[in-house]
């Protein structure tokens, strides 16, 4: 149960660095 918990709060981190990078280089893009 653990671990699940651990493994889903890992993805949303994961997930959340790649949306700011993402969200960056399409700031980049814009300019």
């Amino acid at each position: 149960m653990k671990s699940s918990i651990l493994a889903v709060a890992m993805g949303f981190f994961v997930f959340g660095r790649m949306n700011s990078l993402f969200m960056l280089y399409a700031m980049f893009d814009n300019q």
